[in-house]
């Protein structure tokens, strides 16, 4: 398991656990998270639920759970801690832009100007280093491309190259069409993600509930993502302005 994992996720930037939680504990979530209510995420027909962790007990242990999970301890080879927690429901004609990976540009006022090595992935003497790593909890089956799977671009989180297309006018694949790769999972299973890799959601065209609870970790030092501008006054908040996408 432990070379076949190693092997998988360095190799494609990913790794699905099939039966990851069974049955019961997906009904618990599923009740859990009605319980806090969806709301509008104001992004792309989503819904979305915050901080889960923060707002449940149930969501609580599952961070502590997945943060002491060791193929997850394997990605980042550093301590690690949780960044954030929510969970998604995406509606008929939601999408998520291709968006991430090691080398994405970092915007001010719209001009390209750094790349964004923040989320880079390494691999030294038999280790693994990823800046952020994502486990996605899937809550119902995704099982065609109307379904509105998770879908990357092969190789990228390896990448030496800046990955940039125009995220909002829908040709981020112009020329990446024979790398894009759709993944089909069934409800229940964990996608452990590298946050180096880009990656997006296909559009929803079904009616099929697609619910999914997505916990990000990093290595200790990894700061939570905040506001930033390089107009700011205060020496501890200068910094860039991120493209505009959904996480």
């Amino acid at each position: 398991m432990t070379q076949e994992f190693d092997y998988t996720y360095d190799a494609t930037g990913f790794y699905v656990c099939t039966d990851f939680i069974d049955q019961h504990e997906r009904q618990r979530f599923c009740d859990e998270l009605d319980s806090l209510q969806w709301e509008d995420a104001n992004f792309s027909l989503t819904k979305r639920i915050n901080s889960l962790h923060r707002r449940s007990p149930l969501f609580m242990s599952l961070a502590y759970g997945l943060l002491a999970n060791p193929l997850i301890k394997r990605t980042m080879t550093y301590p690690s801690r949780l960044i954030e927690s929510y969970a998604l429901s995406r509606m008929p004609g939601g999408r998520l832009p291709l968006h991430g990976g090691s080398f994405e540009h970092l915007e001010h006022f719209g001009i390209p100007e750094a790349t964004d090595i923040s989320c880079a992935y390494m691999f030294r003497t038999g280790c693994m280093y990823s800046m952020r790593v994502k486990a996605l909890i899937y809550l119902d089956d995704i099982l065609s491309l109307e379904d509105g799977p998770l879908f990357y671009i092969e190789g990228s989180h390896k990448e030496n190259y800046s990955f940039f297309r125009s995220f909002r006018e829908g040709n981020e694949v112009l020329g990446f069409e024979r790398l894009v790769r759709p993944v089909m999972v069934q409800q229940g299973s964990c996608i452990i993600l590298n946050e180096a890799l880009v990656h997006g959601a296909e559009i929803k065209k079904s009616h099929r509930p697609r619910r999914l609870i997505v916990f990000t970790f990093g290595p200790t030092f990894v700061s939570d993502w905040r506001e930033l501008s390089k107009e700011e006054a205060n020496v501890e908040r200068i910094g860039y302005v991120v493209p505009d996408t959904e996480d």
